[in-house]
């Protein structure tokens, strides 16, 4: 009986790490960063557990809820958002204009899911022309 339960709280405690596994950053390999064109400045947000909220004016990150929250940026930046989680969030406040937004999850899964009441406008003066295949999830509420 001792082993039954044994097994039964050992496939417990390895379901649940399965589960969570996906929510949350990666802690290998999670990144949020801005690259500013066409100089390829970039401003790391958010690398490997380490948050920046000073490296770029008007932009903001929430380990907690895993929400990046953008204010009012304007710029020829592009955001990455490289292996951050299904939960990633970004939260969208006052007018933001800049190219475009790139999500990878090669090796966690990673969606989006847009919100607030801000607008997001993406490559409005048509700098970027690329063709890529949608691979993740984007919701916008």
């Amino acid at each position: 009986m001792k082993k039954y339960l044994c097994f039964i709280f050992l496939l417990f405690i390895s379901f649940m790490g399965i589960v969570k596994a996906d929510n949350g950053p990666s802690e290998e390999y999670g990144l949020v960063t801005f690259m500013e064109e066409p100089d390829r400045n970039f401003f790391d947000i958010y690398e490997l557990g380490s948050v920046d909220n000073n490296a770029l004016n008007g932009v903001n990150y929430d380990l907690t809820t895993n929400t990046l929250t953008i204010k009012n940026l304007k710029g020829s930046y592009s955001l990455n958002v490289d292996n951050m989680g299904e939960d990633f969030k970004l939260n969208v406040e006052g007018t933001n204009d800049f190219l475009a937004i790139y999500v990878s999850g090669g090796q966690y899964k990673t969606n989006i899911t847009i919100t607030g009441k801000g607008k997001l406008i993406l490559n409005k003066k048509k700098m970027l022309i690329m063709k890529h295949q949608l691979l993740v999830q984007i919701k916008v509420k």
